[in-house]
């Protein structure tokens, strides 16, 4: 509505077990507007020099398809 969108850029191990039971496990402890709309699955998360998570990059990535 308002131009953006709740979307979740996520690293996986072998755990995961798909995108519904990541959503189901989102509805169990988010209110529905926090709810991703969007999920990206990604080997690694791009990161900054200093070991955090690049967001200016995933948001970059998100908005492009990259990754």
């Amino acid at each position: 509505e308002w131009g953006q969108q709740v979307a979740a850029m996520i690293a996986v191990d072998d755990s995961y077990r798909g995108e519904e039971e990541l959503l189901q496990f989102c509805r169990k402890r988010l209110a529905g507007y926090k709810l991703p709309r969007r999920v990206r699955v990604v080997d690694t998360l791009p990161l900054t020099a200093s070991g955090k998570v690049a967001r200016s990059e995933v948001l970059e990535a998100m908005k492009a398809g990259d990754l």
